[in-house]
């Protein structure tokens, strides 16, 4: 992937922070339309610090490894505890012969703090409505998943 150019113009977000976006191309089997989304929150209006783009940048570098990267995590979570995403044994099994990807349509979110995270909008699991799932990451290591089924629409 190409590293973005970033928009100098930045938008509020409801928790205080700025936000920035670009769409990124991207053939990885999660992207169905060929782009994911990054996005870029600062602490104010002003230019992104350098050492953030930076970060996000050599990131995105490799976005596709990092998607199979966080792909694994979701899987490995999954089937350690099925429930805890609305399957069963049985669904994960089925899911193990199944080609398709258990989330996609990905965004990217980087922030100043070390961890970032992937926001997987759609998926076959029962927790990705209507929200999707976030894989949280700290440099090129999964660090968790979160259920986003029951957050508050902003």
């Amino acid at each position: 992937m190409i590293p973005p150019e970033w928009p100098d113009e930045a938008e509020p977000v409801p928790d205080g922070t700025w936000h920035r976006s670009v769409l990124v191309p991207c053939e990885h089997r999660t992207c169905p339309d060929g782009m994911l989304v990054a996005h870029l929150l600062t602490p104010d209006d002003g230019p992104p610090d350098a050492q953030l783009v930076h970060r996000a940048a050599r990131l995105l570098t490799r976005g596709e490894a990092l998607l199979d990267v966080a792909e694994a995590h979701l899987a490995a979570e999954v089937a350690a505890d099925p429930e805890r995403f609305g399957w069963t044994a049985d669904d994960v099994a089925a899911a193990d012969r199944d080609e398709r990807p258990l989330a996609t349509e990905p965004a990217f979110t980087f922030g100043e703090a070390a961890t970032w995270s992937i926001h997987f909008a759609e998926g076959r699991l029962p927790v990705c409505e209507p929200y999707g799932v976030l894989v949280t990451m700290t440099g090129w290591d999964p660090t968790g998943v979160e259920d986003l089924s029951q957050a508050e629409e902003l």
